[in-house]
């Protein structure tokens, strides 16, 4: 990172500011609109900055994560119980706990 006070004015000006709100619990957007600065020019300055080496790039910043898709279920079923009280449970399950379904309402 360079020298501070190699920095131009306008440099160290945009510098503080986008240090400031890294600092904060805010966003970029709210911390310039809270001290009236321009959203772009502040996120312009930030590009700038990091182009020319001046401001480092946050590696933890993680644009795209891997999503998974859950394991495939068997084939589900829907059920349908009456409870002696009058209470009726409809629910989706896999075949395989339907017998399960119906002894825990079986229970109730």
């Amino acid at each position: 990172m360079a020298d501070i006070e190699q920095l131009t004015d306008k440099q160290r000006f945009w510098l503080q500011h986008i240090e400031a709100a890294a600092g904060s619990s805010r966003s970029l957007k709210m911390y310039a609109l809270e001290h009236g600065l321009a959203v772009s020019s502040l996120y312009g300055a930030k590009k700038r900055l990091e182009g020319q080496g001046i401001l480092g790039r946050n590696p933890s910043r993680v644009r795209f994560v891997r999503a998974l898709a859950p394991a495939v279920m068997g084939p589900a079923v829907g059920c349908r119980v009456l409870l002696v009280n009058g209470t009726v449970v409809e629910l989706s399950c896999e075949v395989d706990a339907v017998g399960a379904v119906l002894a825990a309402a079986g229970r109730l």
